[in-house]
């Protein structure tokens, strides 16, 4: 069995490997077009934190990011709460608008695991 990596642990790893200040989130490996920088992901981490945290869940509840130097921002929007091998996990939908006008919309899952959120 591999481990998940949490999403700051993931956030956090992404940063240390990228060349540069452009760094990719989790879910979004292998893609192409413009990649939130550094400053981007901390904002986006924060958001993330703030969504998936409350319990109970509410279906339907977005938290929005944006980092005012790079012009990017975000909008997490929670899609569904369902349990897998006995843990709280949530669907989140994940929109990114860059400044450059281009965006991206993937669906993310994200499960409890001994006390912190991991993505799946």
């Amino acid at each position: 069995m591999h481990p998940v990596p949490s999403i700051a642990a993931a956030t956090a790893f992404l940063l240390c490997a990228s060349a540069g200040a452009q760094a990719q989130y989790p879910g979004f490996l292998g893609t192409q077009g413009p990649f939130l920088n550094k400053a981007d992901l901390v904002q986006a981490d924060l958001a993330v934190q703030r969504l998936l945290n409350p319990s109970p869940a509410i279906l339907g509840a977005s938290v929005a990011w944006a980092e005012k130097t790079s012009g990017d921002s975000g909008l997490l929007t929670l899609q569904r709460t369902y349990q897998s091998q006995g843990r709280e996990c949530r669907t989140v939908k994940w929109q990114e608008d860059f400044k450059s006008g281009a965006a991206r919309t993937v669906l993310l899952d994200a499960c409890l695991v001994t006390g912190r959120w991991r993505l799946m």
